[in-house]
């Protein structure tokens, strides 16, 4: 799929996964504003309608529809161009990358799997942590379906970098 609209008219349609978090809220707010999006999906496991309201509220062009729960996701997911995956458990005290992992890798094996059933050439921005280990799951699950393309899967490493210039 190519990385810019038809033409160069608005027109890609968004979703994001992992909405109703602190960084997919923020994120939903932000593709809201987007004027290259024409339609933005906002999903998660729960709280998906507050958000949903309030970025709709946004006057910009783009429609927005929440989708909430496990049997929801194929309906957020299908048609979409692009799918940005903020979803997952953030990083508590005492907790290790390993701990992390475990919790976040079926997170992403789940998403996933439903972007290859559902929208198989969508670009795929992968932000949940550690995002190191959750690119590869994310590959390996595409190599699974036969829609894996590596120029379609990127792992959004942005929030440590501004992290990291911050403090150095």
């Amino acid at each position: 799929a190519a990385c810019r609209a038809k033409g160069g008219a608005p027109g890609f349609k968004v979703a994001v996964v992992g909405a109703a978090g602190g960084i997919g809220q923020s994120l939903s707010l932000l593709m809201k504003m987007n004027p290259l999006v024409s339609v933005l999906h906002l999903y998660d496991v729960v709280n998906t309608p507050g958000v949903t309201a309030d970025v709709s509220h946004m006057d910009t062009s783009a429609v927005v529809r929440g989708f909430i729960g496990q049997q929801q996701l194929e309906a957020a997911l299908t048609g979409m161009d692009l799918v940005i995956i903020p979803a997952g458990l953030p990083r508590k005290p005492g907790m290790t990358r390993d701990d992390l992992f475990n919790k976040n890798a079926g997170i992403v094996r789940s998403i996933c799997e439903g972007v290859a059933k559902s929208c198989p050439n969508a670009i795929v921005n992968l932000i949940s942590n550690p995002v190191n280990s959750t690119v590869p799951i994310a590959a390996e699950v595409f190599k699974r379906a036969g829609t894996y393309c590596p120029k379609r899967l990127l792992g959004v490493t942005t929030l440590d970098v501004a992290r990291a210039n911050t403090f150095v």
